[in-house]
């Protein structure tokens, strides 16, 4: 559906749904990428799912918002832990990372930090939750966000912790 160009009829009910489905699976940060995801449907539930896998998530979008140049990219994580759970879930996240977070890239090795917690939370949407669509998602946005040789490091430190 090309929202751009498409007029929605608001007399029916599917159509206002389609289009916003459409606009919850975009989501586009300073014109650099677009990054579509899947809306996990039943939400989890298990507060172990929620933690490892929002959390980590909710963990490196904190991390990179904080920095400098890179905040956007960080809000770009967040907005895909928003687009994946329950605001309520990603706000108690926010919450419980946030201070741990703030600073943590000046000088710590917390943009490693971010890396791995991103791709353990991207994983985990597979081995958990079983919804390999978003963690492609996840993967190509984090491709893009850190780079290829940081997403191998970070699977390597995944993989040998496991």
């Amino acid at each position: 559906m090309d929202i751009a160009n498409a007029t929605v009829d608001l007399s029916n009910p599917a159509q206002i749904l389609s289009a916003i489905q459409y606009l919850q699976r975009r989501a586009v940060k300073s014109g650099c990428f677009t990054f579509y995801f899947t809306h996990l449907v039943p939400q989890p539930t298990d507060p172990l799912d929620v933690q490892q896998t929002c959390g980590m998530l909710v963990q490196a979008g904190e991390i990179v918002s904080h920095a400098g140049d890179m905040a956007h990219h960080g809000n770009a994580i967040t907005n895909a832990a928003y687009a994946l759970f329950s605001a309520a879930s990603v706000n108690s996240s926010m919450t419980h990372y946030h201070e741990m977070t703030h600073g943590a890239v000046n000088g710590t090795g917390g943009m490693s930090g971010a890396v791995v917690a991103f791709w353990r939370g991207a994983n985990n949407m597979h081995q958990r939750l079983g919804n390999m669509t978003a963690r492609d998602d996840l993967e190509k946005l984090g491709l893009h966000i850190f780079g290829k040789s940081e997403m191998d490091r970070a699977k390597a430190e995944v993989a040998r912790c496991a």
